[in-house]
Formats: C-alpha cells, structure tokens, sequence
C-alpha cells in the first residue's frame, strides 16, 4: 500500500512538472527593424524652419505640392529613405528625389525604431508614423517631415 501510494504521488508530481514546463506564453520572435519600417509613406506635413504646411499644399499659383518617403530595407538593422517631392499644376508634374545614407536602426527607451545617418539626417519611427529630421547650419533651413502609412 505505501509502494501504491508512493508512486501514485510521484505519478502525480510528474504530471504537475511536465504541465508546468510547457510554456504557451513564450514571446514571438520580433521582426526586424528594417522590415517594421520598410514601405512607402505618403506626406502629411513638413517644417521648413518653423513654417509648419500642411500636405498636399496648394499656393497662390494653383501648384499643388505632395511627398512621399520611401523606405528601403538594406540590412535587418540598417535602411535609408528618399524622398521625393513632386510639384503639379494642371496635369504638368515636376519632382525631385533626396536619398539619405545608411541608417543604423536602433528602439529607444519608448520603443520607438530610431536611427541617424552620416550627415545628421534622422528617422523616428512610431505606429506606421515616420518623422524624417533634416538638420541644417541655419536652422531657417532645417525641415521636418512627418508622412503615414
């Protein structure tokens, strides 16, 4: 009887190890940076010095202006982006591309992707929102674009 209730005890804890040794709760692998960041974005606003204009833009002209911030993957860490702003008025487009260097990619403390490149450009990444910063000596000159997923 003691040898029964000996092994219906161990039966017992070892039931209790094998359930509570399988995890279902283990974390996913997280995908990496570039992936999470790559794509295009359309422009929702920029800064030009502390100008702050809303996009699309139309002036006084009847020109229409629009940017879209493209993303590319070049390593599971690193990307770059271009820019491209394209000017319109009455089916006549113009537009010109800015591509910046290798980003090193990196989360900050509040989870946002971030990186920064050779030339100072940098890159917040937050809920399919890039905020693209472009520094300049003179900060008239320094543009900040904001543009969505």
């Amino acid at each position: 009887m003691k040898l029964r209730n000996a092994l219906f005890v161990a039966a017992v804890l070892l039931n209790l190890s094998i359930l509570t040794s399988c995890s279902t709760t283990d974390p996913e692998p997280e995908i990496p940076l570039a992936d999470q960041i790559e794509g295009e974005y359309v422009g929702d606003s920029y800064t030009a010095g502390t100008k702050l204009i809303t996009l699309p833009a139309t002036n006084s002209d009847g020109v229409i202006a629009t940017v879209r911030v493209i993303i590319n993957k070049l390593s599971d860490s690193e990307a770059d982006f271009i820019i491209v702003f394209k000017q319109s008025k009455a089916g006549i487009e113009n537009s010109s591309r800015s591509q910046s260097d290798t980003i090193q990619l990196s989360k900050n403390a509040s989870g946002d992707i971030v990186g920064t490149e050779s030339h100072g450009y940098s890159l917040k990444y937050t809920n399919d929102t890039v905020v693209l910063d472009i520094p300049n000596a003179d900060p008239s000159q320094s543009l900040s674009i904001t543009a969505s997923k």
